[in-house]
C-alpha cells in the first residue's frame, strides 16, 4: 500500500498494489466527509459539531439501492430510509 497525505497532514488516498486508489475529502476542522473508492463509489458524511465532538447526522451513497440513515438529536432517534429501485418489463 502507498499513503498520499494533503498539506494538512490528512490522508488523502491509499493506493493498492494494482495502482487503484481509495481517496478521502475531509471539513476545514479535519473531519472526515467524503470516502471515494476505487470502482467510483461515494460515500458522505453530514455532521453537526467540529473536531473531535462532531456527531454523524446523516451518512448516504451514489450507489442505487443502497439505504441512508439520518440521526437526531433526540436519543434513540434514527431514521434509516431504504431505496428500492424496480424496472418494469
Amino acid at each position: 500500500m502507498t499513503y498520499e497525505y494533503d498539506e494538512r497532514g490528512q490522508l488523502s488516498a491509499a493506493i493498492n498494489a494494482a495502482g487503484e486508489a481509495e481517496r478521502y475529502q475531509y471539513r476545514d476542522d479535519y473531519v472526515f466527509s467524503l470516502r471515494q473508492l476505487a470502482g467510483g463509489a461515494e460515500f458522505y458524511w453530514e455532521w453537526q459539531g467540529e473536531g473531535k465532538q462532531a456527531r454523524a447526522m446523516r451518512h448516504w451513497s451514489n450507489l442505487p439501492n443502497l439505504d441512508h440513515v439520518l440521526w437526531d438529536e433526540q436519543p434513540g432517534a434514527v431514521t434509516h430510509v431504504k431505496r428500492q429501485t424496480t424496472r418494469a418489463g
